[in-house]
This record gives C-alpha cells, structure tokens and sequence, in this order.
C-alpha cells in the first residue's frame, strides 16, 4: 500500500472527470488521478499558490523604478496675482546723484558733498503699490514622475523574502492537500472494498444456512435422533438474522461507494466497480528510517519551518526603520496656462528636474525597537511550537508504524485462521449429514467462519489505512 500512495504522488494528471458521469470499473490508483485532478480541495489549493506568487511578484516589483502621471486641469475665481506694496530704498550713489541734483546753492551744494563725504547722507527711499498678474484663470499642469529606492535600509529585500517563504509554504500546503486527497481517496476505496467483502460473505454464508436449513428439515423429518424441530427453528432464526444483516450492508456498499465517488470529485450521478488486488505490502524500513524521512519531508513541519523564516524576514524588515531611506527622484512637468507672462512663460512652461533624497528616522517613540522585540518574540514562539509539533509528530509516527505492522501480522494470522474456519465448517456439515454431530456445532462452525473471514477483512482494511496515514504523517 506505501507504494501505491508513493505512485499516487507521482501520478501525470491528464484526465479530468470533473462534472462527469462515469461508468467503469476502477483501481485505487485510477480514483487517486482522477481526484488529483478534480478534488474541489485540489482547486482551492492551488487558488492559494497562484494569490503567493502574484504577492512575490508584487514583491519583487519594488527593485523597478516607480512612474507616475499626473494631470490636472485648475479653474479659479480669477487670475493669480502678485501684489507689492512697501519702499524702495535707492542705491547710495543714486541717492548721493540726486541730491547734489536738489542743491540749487553753491552752499546747498558744500552742505550735500560734506554729507557724502562723512556719510551722513541717508539713502532716499520710494514708496512701492502695485499688482502683477503672475498666472490665468485657467490652467493644465502635466507631471511625468519617477521614484527609484536606491537604499532602504534591507527593508525591500526583507519584504520579498516574506513574500518568496510564502510562496514556498503555499506549495507545501499544497502538496499537503494532495497528500490528504489521496488519503481520503484510499480510506473511502478500502471502506468500499470492505462492505462490499462482508457483503458477499454474508450471502455466502446466508446460501450455505439456507441448505442446513433444508438439510435440518429433512433430518428431523425423517426421524433423526440428534435432530428436532427446535434444532430447524433455530437455525432458520440464524439464517433470518443474516439476510437482514445482508440488507444493512447493502446499503452501506452504495453509501460508501458514494463517498468514494463524492471524493473523486465527479458527478454524483456516476457508477463504478471497484477492482480487488491483494495487498502484500511490507515494511521494509526500521521505525528511525520513517522518523527522520518525517522531520525532513513532513508538510506540517516544514511548513512550520518556513514560518520561522519569515520572522526572521521580519525581523530584518523592523530593523531596516534604524537605517536611512535613500532614493533617486525626477520629474518632467508641462504648464499650459490661458495667460502669456508672468510664471506662465516658455522658460516654465516646460521643464524637468533630477534629485536624490534621504530620509531618515531619528526618533519615534521606540516604535521600531519594540517591533524588533515583536518580530523576535513571535519567532521565538514559533520555535517552541516546532518542538512541541515535532513531538506530537514523533508519537503520530511511532502509533502509525506500530499499527501498520500489528496489522500486517494479524493479517498473516488471520489468513491462516480462516483456512482452519473453513475446514471446521466443511467438516461440521459432512458429520451432520452423518447425523454425528448436532445442530448447534453446524451453526457454530459457519458463524465461526464468517466472524473470523469478517474480522480477515477488517484487518485487510486497517492494514491499508495504516499504511496510507504512515505515508500521510510522514509526508512522503
């Protein structure tokens, strides 16, 4: 059974039945492609893989420059003005000019150049009232901007890991999902196999009561001294019982069978066969080998393990807030204005500009330290969560191993057991046909066989799921 699951994984989905019915006669590695390929579970997973890469690349997006075009059109009230008033106080020379322009007397003239010369001369000022018109009414302005980080400090590149670790747990839930698919898929086919085993055995069983019935009948009828009416009633009561367990079991085929069907993700509607195989899986392997093939292959856990990444992706991520943030800037702008002059002119109406700018955090409370601190804590708790699921796991390992192989010796057991059933069975109803034996060591001997043939095909049954979850929880 290992190995089927093992061929199961590896299985090339080609075929897909989805909301189709189906008639055929079908193995365990048949319904195992085809609801690989249709299992509603399945679609939803791979949902989850598609939404993280979409996020890596998301991610990855913030190594490219970023482009931004702006437009805008303005109408205002009215036109942009600039508005001066104040003094305009002239140069000294011109001032010095002026007033020796003002002296009309040659002692006016003396007093104004004794002034200059000593300084005393104060500058003369101008009074300043009057209004510009810089821009329109009516503007459009276009902006072509460009932003590319150039540093940031480790915080982009934490980002993305997060980001490519999520990516990664998404195919490990995946595979997981896969695994579980297959698991359902050998439970409800072996389920199935075993209702309809019982099944059969009971009309066996029930066939064989209803010729010691008739064998009982004509016995005690024809004056057999062992056997007595009492003895025909008793066992047409155990020949009753059983055709009604018959009829329980019926069902319980076609419901199992159903929930095979349902987990194959094909229409309801759909009818199958199942083929028997015998079964002779062995473990081949010591339990240390399945235990450390789990901690290396165990969905669960590695899953565990790429968390743990990710907070150190975290980590990284609130450390960067310590470092500056440095990034290149540029811009080109166009200006179309519905006024000639002022700040719309053919110098500013088109233009560009190139920088570098830094930012940097100096102070925010220790915000970024006590994220650090979160960041650290939480892996922390992821750790000690680790060990506690590699425990559980080591315990979902060892139940499984000890199962699979108590099964596979019971197994053994049992075949040889329903051999020696089989021959009590044969040699009871050969006596009593001799009349050497009495009713009940009959009836015995075939109830006998088909609880020790029922019991053979239980633990034919557990030995397959025991198999199938050792492969499960150990992920391989």
């Amino acid at each position: 059974m290992k190995n089927k699951i093992i061929v199961g994984l590896m299985l090339t989905v080609s075929i897909s039945y989805a909301n189709e019915i189906i008639n055929k006669t079908i193995s365990l590695e048949q319904a195992i492609e085809i609801a690989l390929a249709n299992s509603e579970k399945n679609r939803i997973s791979k949902y989850d893989t598609q939404i993280a890469e979409a996020q890596y690349k998301q991610a990855i997006s913030a190594n490219l420059p970023s482009l931004d075009l702006e437009i805008a059109a303005v109408k205002r009230d009215e036109n942009i003005v600039n508005l001066t008033k104040g003094e305009f106080a002239l140069p000294q020379d011109l001032s010095n000019a002026l007033a020796m322009m003002q002296a009309q007397t040659p002692a006016d003239q003396a007093r104004v150049q004794g002034a200059i010369a000593t300084g005393m001369l104060p500058a003369i000022t101008m009074p300043l009232d009057f209004e510009s018109v810089v821009m329109g009414d009516e503007t459009v302005v276009g902006s072509l901007k460009m932003t590319y980080p150039l540093y940031t400090g480790g915080k982009i590149s934490a980002i993305q890991k997060q980001a490519r670790l999520g990516k990664e747990i998404a195919n490990e839930k995946d595979k997981r999902t896969n695994q579980e698919i297959i698991f359902d898929v050998t439970k409800y086919y072996h389920g199935a196999m075993l209702a309809k085993n019982v099944t059969k055995l009971l009309k066996d069983t029930s066939a064989r009561m209803d010729a010691l019935n008739d064998l009982t009948k004509e016995m005690y009828e024809g004056g057999s001294e062992n056997v007595k009416k009492t003895d025909y009633y008793r066992t047409s009561i155990a020949n009753s019982t059983i055709k009604a367990f018959v009829v329980e079991l019926s069902s319980n085929v076609k419901l199992a069978k159903s929930a095979l069907i349902f987990s194959m993700g094909v229409d309801p509607k759909s009818e199958i066969k199942l083929i028997e195989k015998e079964d002779t899986s062995k473990l081949s392997n010591d339990l240390n080998f399945f235990l450390d093939n789990a901690y290396q292959h165990n969905r669960q856990l590695s899953t565990l393990t790429k968390a743990i990444e990710v907070y150190d992706a975290k980590i990284d991520e609130a450390k960067s807030e310590y470092r500056p943030n440095i990034a290149l800037f540029g811009s080109l702008d166009k200006i179309d204005n519905n006024y000639d002059g002022g700040m719309s002119n053919a110098q500013n109406d088109d233009s560009w500009s190139v920088g570098v700018g830094a930012k940097w955090n100096l102070f925010n409370g220790f915000r970024t330290t006590n994220a650090v601190s979160e960041a650290k804590l939480n892996k922390m708790k992821m750790k000690e969560q680790q060990n506690m699921l590699k425990n559980a796991l080591a315990l979902q390992v060892k139940k499984a191993y000890f199962d699979t192989t108590s099964n596979i010796k019971e197994v053994e057991i049992l075949k040889e057991t329903v051999k020696t059933t089989e021959a009590n069975r044969d040699l009871n109803t050969r006596a009593y046909q001799a009349d050497m034996v009495e009713t009940k060591d009959v009836v015995e001997a075939q109830i006998t066989e088909a609880q020790i043939k029922a019991k053979y095909f239980q633990t034919i049954h557990d030995r397959a799921l025991s198999f199938a979850n050792l492969a499960l929880v150990v992920g391989k």
